[in-house]
């Protein structure tokens, strides 16, 4: 606990100060103090985290090159007068006793909860392993060769990958998603300071209500016991509409940039809003130019870790791959494992054999076993109703010809490519929390407005509360539902809460440093309703290639917790002998 609470100190506060810098750049000036904090960090973490995954390409991360990355990016930072006297007032004004005590009994809370074993299958899988290689040899060439999943790339995982070495190797997965989850409460407290103050604005109210939303969802599934990116991309999508409301322009746009950079679900949002600019600016080709020539810049060491590791820019979409590579996973492979992870999440891992295009919808929303996998919770149910109500309201009042807020119809834009993308690629509900929130959380943040008479919406076509009784008579119906059928109910509640929360909320706060890794891949069934645990046990056999010694499983499919280098496929061979696996991997030639 004491070890996840320093660092979260250490990264804020870094995140805060490089943060400063990138919106001096944007020329973004945000006047409250608190978003200004919140977004300034945040901006602060992405650069950096970019930063790091570009330094992988030519050393490992381990600590002695994260310290050096981030000390200059500060010293930069810190080296315009301007910021300095900018920080200084901020601390002077904010940096009081209650303040720091107040954050710091926050920040235990939080460490509390997250310091425990990580359960979460995906970072046994393959997350835990990519932080081990960036941290022990950065950016290994053809990586994706040799075990599934490892030329998936985020930056968000090279920001981890300083802090997992010596005494602390496989006990740092929770860092990152305890970080997401405190930054997630310190914007609550900022904003229910400014409520109680009576300074807020629908607004505030907006980024109140879905934060709300993400936190109950962050809580309930037990996604920040991990190192997911999905944390970090759901806060990044509420700042991306917070943003499109209140500072349109390049905000947004490098927003959008950090969540691509995370996980490849933000694209649709990087070209809206690119689009948003580029209209803002008249159409002007220098407008274009430069979002363009900044969006290329940032992304290009993930799209570069992609092409190294498996021949292909942007796997596993199987655009860009180059197949004359001799490290590529070829085109085809791309294409499978993409058509894989599209077709288990839509049928929940139990994709049939023969199948027409359309039978997952039907599948995923009224099946027993679809029905769990898709909506999780109830929670999704209602907010997929409510958003499809809020758009068809949009939608008629545009019609009736009534004016709807500019803020409010880029919401709607972003919701609607958002989905489509989401449906096509991925229907997997953690993929969608971060925008799917939205409309919802700006319907309700008009409730504290209406007593004033001022309110966005048409006076003629008042949607939010015909809106909001709908979704009250849906939710009612799913009620009056779980009456009717009891079994189905309770093995829709039994998926998304029980399982969540028993699978990660196993209670073990050591005080000082967090545990290891658990060496079992552990995960639990649900049977009858019942919770059934089930362990599978890895074994290794040590081999030596090359005068390299080599780990590989010979019993499980993992290399989750093996000594490296550790691979599973056998058709591979090293770029060069003499120098192992530093130098990368190959297909391998002849027989």
């Amino acid at each position: 606990m004491i070890y996840l609470m320093l660092m979260w100190c250490g990264l804020i506060g870094v995140g805060f100060i490089i943060g400063c810098s990138i919106l001096k750049y944007l020329q973004v000036d945000i006047q409250k103090d608190g978003d200004y904090f919140i977004t300034a960090t945040w901006s602060g973490l992405i650069i950096l985290s970019i930063a790091l995954l570009g330094l992988a390409f030519f050393a490992p991360l381990s600590p002695l090159a994260g310290g050096i990355v981030t000390v200059g990016w500060v010293g930069v930072s810190l080296g315009q007068k301007d910021l300095r006297l900018r920080l200084k007032t901020w601390c002077r004004n904010h940096m009081s006793v209650s303040a720091i005590l107040g954050f710091l009994i926050l920040a235990a809370g939080v460490a509390f909860f997250v310091t425990r074993p990580i359960s979460w299958y995906d970072t046994l899988n393959y997350h835990h392993r990519v932080i081990r290689w960036l941290s022990h040899y950065g950016v290994v060439q053809g990586i994706g060769l040799i075990t599934d999943h490892m030329g998936m790339a985020t930056t968000w995982w090279s920001l981890n990958a300083p802090f997992n070495f010596g005494l602390l190797e496989s006990r740092v997965g929770t860092l990152l998603g305890g970080l997401g989850l405190l930054m997630a409460l310190l914007h609550l407290a900022l904003l229910g300071k400014r409520i109680l103050q009576k300074q807020a604005d629908y607004v505030d109210w907006f980024v109140l209500w879905a934060l709300l939303f993400i936190v109950f969802h962050f809580l309930i599934w037990g996604v920040v016991v991990s190192p997911s990116p999905d944390v970090p991309v759901a806060l990044l999508f509420l700042l991306l509409g917070w943003s499109l409301l209140k500072y349109p322009g390049k905000l947004p746009v490098f927003l959008a940039i950090g969540i691509v950079a995370m996980k490849p679900i933000g694209i649709p949002a990087i070209i809206l809003c690119g689009l948003y600019y580029w209209k803002s600016k008249q159409w002007h080709w220098k407008a274009a130019l430069f979002a363009g020539s900044w969006g290329l810049i940032l992304l290009l060491p993930t799209f570069a870790y992609g092409w190294k590791t498996t021949g292909c820019a942007m796997f596993p979409a199987h655009y860009l791959c180059q197949d004359s590579l001799p490290w590529s996973v070829g085109t085809e492979f791309a294409r499978n494992t993409a058509h894989t992870i599209s077709m288990a999440t839509r049928w929940a891992g139990m994709v049939p054999e023969t199948t027409d295009w359309w039978e997952w919808f039907w599948f995923w929303f009224w099946q027993e076993d679809g029905i769990e996998a898709a909506t999780h919770s109830l929670f999704f149910t209602v907010m997929f109703v409510w958003n499809a109500l809020l758009l068809i309201g949009i939608l008629i009042s545009r019609l009736l010809g009534n004016p709807t807020h500019t803020g409010l119809t880029r919401l709607a834009l972003l919701f609607v490519a958002q989905f489509a993308f989401w449906i096509i690629f991925g229907p997997n509900n953690r993929y969608g929390f971060g925008f799917v929130c939205l409309l919802p959380a700006y319907s309700l943040a008009q409730f504290p407005l209406l007593k004033s008479g001022y309110g966005l919406w048409c006076r003629r076509l008042p949607i939010v509360p015909y809106a909001l009784t709908a979704c009250l008579v849906v939710l009612g119906g799913v009620v009056a539902a779980g009456k009717l059928y009891p079994r189905t109910f309770d093995r829709l509640l039994v998926q998304g809460l029980r399982d969540g929360t028993i699978q990660n909320y196993r209670l073990e706060s050591p005080i000082w440093i967090p545990p290891k890794l658990h060496p079992l891949i552990s995960s639990y069934r649900i049977v009858e309703g019942q919770v059934i645990p089930y362990l599978i046990e890895t074994q290794y056999e040590d081999i030596e290639v090359n005068g390299v010694q080599l780990r590989i499983p010979v019993k499980a499919d993992s290399c989750a917790l093996a000594r490296l280098p550790c691979y599973l496929k056998s058709h591979v061979q090293f770029a060069n002998p003499e120098i192992g696996v530093s130098a990368g991997f190959i297909k391998k030639s002849g027989p």
